[in-house]
């Protein structure tokens, strides 16, 4: 039971104190070095400044420099008039790119030191003197955020600030209980005693310590707390950092640690879109569904993504396919100019290769032999095979195939090396003159059954039908 009743009272206590009352008081100071020279401290210029990313050079109409995404209250930038959304462009003479740049010139300078920096506001460039300054000192942290009412005490503080408590509860019986406990300093200590001044300031108290449990050496000025059961006190701990036994156990040696994948990436077309998000073309043929988070970011901001834009969605498969996107980037659709020449360069090529390929497609020569859909055409001394496709076009007509007759074809060569003709165009040989024609009545030739001809007159020739 005594042990019992020991190990409630330090829950009890260490529940109301915390571990702050344990390290409130120490045995003895510890002796402390000689001071060496501190480091001069390093400048501070009291802003906060983020890289450009492609969605904020789009808004701001900008592609180099940092921008302001703070200013502390009464530090050097704000005194210098930096306002937040400011565009850094250069510090001290140097170009700023990124926050690296920036942070380097601010490193090379000095406490007092006047940094002059060139930017923008908006459209109207503008410049600023900022005197660089120390970074002041953080505020101190309290022990208990949550206690507003203790901010500003220290550890070293806080054991004085201890009083008294106590707590009801009930035994195994279900009789009523009460421990409570009293914080102070030891102002005398015999072999049967110790002396107690509280806290709170109330009188001196005296403890029997003859059938009590003390936990740490009692001496004056010792600081104390004083555990009574039912009024009768049963433990007497010192505030101090108690040596707790260590306990080792094994244990199992930990995997090494995998880098954290990336999220997945997927840039495309918004083709589409739907209920829940849009289908997204990635290339002629791959489509996929994406479902917007609750919580989806799109970048720039206030952008809409609709049908037609370029996307960049970074998220996670599905297990039914779709793809949940987590960020939207929404790629502006400029095309650099060396991208367009190149272009130009790709299709000049590609158009320069159709036309020799649609010049290798066009034989000419005379037929040789004809059997059946095959040909074969006498060209510069040379015989070429040539197979007739089922629907071939000949012009001016099937009858004017035969041997001797001078051809053009035009068709495709296939992988086995034959060509296939899609169209013939045969070229006719001049026709003989027609006889004449006997006309009744008239006079001169007309009378003589002729019909009158200029003398430099020409026959007419059938002239060939040009291929397509």
């Amino acid at each position: 039971m005594k042990k019992v009743i020991i190990i409630l009272g330090l829950l009890v206590l260490g529940a109301m104190l915390g571990a702050a009352v344990s390290v409130a008081a120490q045995d003895a100071p510890t002796p402390t070095p000689a001071p060496a020279t501190p480091p001069p401290p390093p400048a501070w210029l009291g802003l906060e400044v983020a890289d450009i990313n492609p969605g904020l050079a789009e808004k701001l109409g900008i592609n180099l420099g940092v921008v302001v995404v703070k200013v502390v209250e009464g530090g050097p930038a704000a005194q210098a008039g930096i306002l937040v959304k400011d565009v850094i462009l250069s510090a001290g003479g140097k170009a700023v790119n990124r926050v690296s740049d920036l942070m380097a010139v601010v490193k090379a300078a000095k406490v007092g030191d006047v940094l002059e920096l060139a930017g923008r506001r908006g459209d109207t460039a503008t410049t600023w003197k900022v005197t660089l300054a120390a970074r002041p000192a953080p505020e101190p942290k309290s022990l208990f955020p949550n206690v507003p009412e203790l901010a500003g005490v220290t550890r070293e503080q806080l054991f004085s600030h201890v009083l008294s408590g106590q707590v009801n509860m009930l035994d195994k019986d279900g009789k009523p209980l009460k421990i409570s406990w009293v914080a102070g300093v030891v102002t005398a200590v015999t072999e049967t005693s110790v002396t107690l001044k509280p806290n709170d300031g109330t009188a001196d108290l005296v403890y029997n310590t003859a059938d009590v449990k003390v936990l740490g050496k009692l001496e004056k000025d010792a600081k104390v707390v004083v555990v009574s059961v039912n009024d009768q006190v049963r433990l007497i701990v010192r505030a101090k950092p108690l040596a707790l036994p260590q306990i080792k156990r094994p244990v199992a040696p930990m995997p090494p640690k995998q880098p954290v994948p990336a999220l997945p990436a997927l840039k495309g077309v918004v083709n589409e879109m739907v209920s829940n998000g849009f289908v997204l073309a990635i290339g002629d043929q791959q489509r996929i569904t994406v479902v917007l988070a609750k919580d989806i970011k799109v970048r720039p901001e206030n952008a809409e993504v609709k049908a037609g834009v370029n996307v960049l969605v970074t998220g996670k498969k599905q297990d039914d396919g779709t793809f949940l996107a987590s960020h939207v980037l929404i790629v502006p659709q400029v095309v650099p100019p060396k991208v367009i020449e190149r272009g130009k360069d790709i299709l000049k090529d590609r158009l320069d290769k159709a036309r020799q390929e649609i010049a290798l497609r066009v034989l000419k020569g005379e037929i040789k032999e004809l059997a059946g859909s095959v040909l074969v055409l006498r060209i510069e001394g040379n015989d070429v095979k040539v197979v007739l496709a089922k629907d071939v076009k000949i012009v001016p007509g099937k009858d004017a195939l035969k041997v001797g007759a001078k051809v053009a074809v035009s068709g495709k060569k296939q992988e086995d090396g034959t060509f296939v003709v899609s169209i013939i165009q045969v070229h006719v040989v001049n026709a003989a003159p027609k006889a004449p024609q006997p006309v009744m009545g008239g006079t001169g030739d007309r009378q003589q059954g002729t019909v009158a001809r200029p003398a430099n007159s020409q026959p007419v020739k059938s002239r060939p039908l040009a291929l397509p």
